[in-house]
């Protein structure tokens, strides 16, 4: 009798906590909604890679937009929650990259380089490659500027305009 009694005392103190364990709610995913779109006028080429401290390209890709042409990526984000951002857009099984090129017609090309916000007080980003360099607002790798739910980049007439001259080599 008095294992009997043990064991429904175990029982009583063990169902309340499956119980209560079933009902707590882990949270909804977060799903997001990003895009970048080419609304350059010119065909243009996304180079995406890791680049090392010492300068060496690894894991080199390239995404191909003809004016006018997007590419749109959701992704849907479980507890516990690791957000998403324009380096997690362009991730492969090799890994998210760092830097982004992006060529316009083998003529010109802006470089970005992943950027973390340093803060209000400093007003600066830290690259990753440990360097404090001035914020771009235009730096789609920036993950302080580019981490909402919903992002829509878009390639502008004026970043080709503002991009750097490569004389027809920009790889």
């Amino acid at each position: 009798m008095k294992l009997i009694r043990k064991k429904g005392i175990r029982m009583l103190l063990v169902v309340p906590i499956l119980f209560s364990s079933a009902c707590i709610r882990e949270g909804d995913p977060t799903h997001y909604h990003y895009t970048i779109e080419n609304q350059s006028g010119v065909p243009v080429e996304l180079k995406v890679y890791s680049m090392e401290k010492d300068g060496a390209k690894n894991n080199v890709h390239y995404i191909s937009l003809a004016p006018n042409e997007q590419i749109t990526k959701n992704y849907k984000d479980y507890p516990s929650y690791s957000g998403y951002n324009f380096a997690e857009f362009f991730r492969t099984k090799e890994g998210a990259p760092n830097v982004v090129e992006v060529i316009y017609e083998n003529k010109k090309k802006t470089v970005f380089v992943q950027l973390q916000f340093n803060g209000i007080i400093e007003n600066n980003c830290t690259n990753v490659f440990g360097e404090i360099v001035d914020c771009e607002e235009r730096n789609l790798l920036d993950t302080f500027n580019y981490r909402n739910v919903e992002e829509h980049y878009k390639i502008t007439k004026a970043d080709y305009e503002a991009a750097t001259d490569c004389d027809g080599d920009c790889h």
